[in-house]
């Protein structure tokens, strides 16, 4: 487990000035995890990253890992805990003269660990990220997605219970990352490895993350579980983020005219989030069915959460006695539903 409690820190900027990168920062990330740490650019991901294994010391607080108290460690205790840490970086930074095979092996070489036992652990984590048939090659002579394997090979040399991922996908096309992402499930779950991943792709968090910690300004301003965020996003970032995300938004022809109180002869405007099994059944069309209202779909997404089916429509429904029925009964039936506005019936013609 990693425990930061309380951590600051703070930069000089060339000017003189001071700038807090990290403030007041206390997270937990469990054991045998996936914990996303998500933010715009300079919110303190990386910086909050590399204080865990004391890249950075912060100026405050503690940082715990696996029960042990880093921050007093003299700088021998210091590297051995490192040891059960590894990293990979958004820039893999593979030695170019050294073959795959060696870069993977260089920690082990480090440690002065036995040849044999470096040939088996070596090949072994080659094996696990499919490249056991490129021991021999340069990094260049690989892909981009391949020499991030060797990287992250490479950090798991050690046999670390602590995985830190710092923007591993940011340079990868979309199907490199997908397949970086299902490789670090794999190992995630084989290994048991406890992960602190930062990225800014909230699709990489939906992907493979169980929890998710958003920062901005150099705190923590929203945590949860994956699912629990993605359904109920409270701080506004974390909002803009999801929305982002789900590709859901009103058309432009309507945003354009969207009013803030009700509207006679008008549409009531909603956001509707579904998710699990709700995603099978015609809540909309049975709700239309039920309470006679006309429900039209303005826009709609279906994704995967974590290995759960998550939903979002937006919605315009009639303004009539009938609406705050028909809207109480999809509540009632799960959905969440956030009330987006009004427009008047003849300033956007739904139909």
């Amino acid at each position: 487990m990693i425990e930061l409690r309380g951590l600051g820190k703070t930069y000089q900027l060339p000017s003189g000035e001071p700038f807090r990168v990290l403030d007041d920062v206390s997270i937990t990330v469990p054991s045998g995890r996936i914990t996303g740490v998500i933010g715009r650019s300079g919110a303190g991901k990386s910086t909050l990253l590399r204080c865990v294994n004391c890249l950075e010391r912060p100026d405050e607080g503690e940082v715990w890992v696996n029960g042990q108290s880093l921050l007093p460690l003299s700088k021998k205790r210091l590297r051995e805990a490192r040891a059960s840490m590894g990293m990979v970086f958004q820039h893999v930074n593979l030695q170019t003269r050294r073959t795959v095979f060696d870069n993977v092996a260089f920690p082990l070489t480090l440690r002065g660990e036995s040849r044999a036992l470096i040939q088996e652990r070596v090949m072994t984590l080659l094996d696990h990220v499919g490249l056991s048939d490129r021991a021999h090659h340069y990094p260049s002579q690989l892909s981009g997605g391949q020499k991030q394997r060797v990287a992250i090979a490479r950090a798991l040399a050690t046999s670390p219970s602590v995985l830190l991922c710092d923007e591993m996908t940011s340079a990868l096309d979309p199907e490199t990352t997908q397949q970086i992402l299902s490789l670090l499930l794999d190992l995630q779950h084989s290994l048991n490895l406890t992960v602190l991943l930062i990225t800014h792709e909230m699709a990489v968090i939906r992907e493979v993350a169980d929890d998710v910690i958003v920062m901005e300004a150099g705190r923590v301003i929203e945590q949860g579980s994956v699912l629990e965020v993605f359904q109920r996003p409270q701080a506004e970032i974390t909002q803009t983020l999801v929305q982002a995300d789900s590709h859901v938004t009103l058309p432009p022809a309507v945003e354009a005219v969207v009013q803030h109180q009700p509207v006679p002869s008008g549409y009531r405007l909603l956001q509707c989030t579904f998710s699990g099994n709700m995603a099978a059944q015609p809540l909309i069309s049975d709700c239309a069915t039920r309470f006679g209202v006309i429900l039209n779909i303005l826009q709609a997404n279906l994704t995967t959460v974590h290995g759960t089916l998550m939903g979002k429509m937006c919605v315009a429904i009639e303004v009539d006695e009938k609406a705050d029925k028909a809207v109480s009964f999809l509540r009632d039936s799960g959905l969440m539903i956030e009330e987006l506005g009004y427009v008047k019936q003849h300033d956007w013609h739904l139909s």
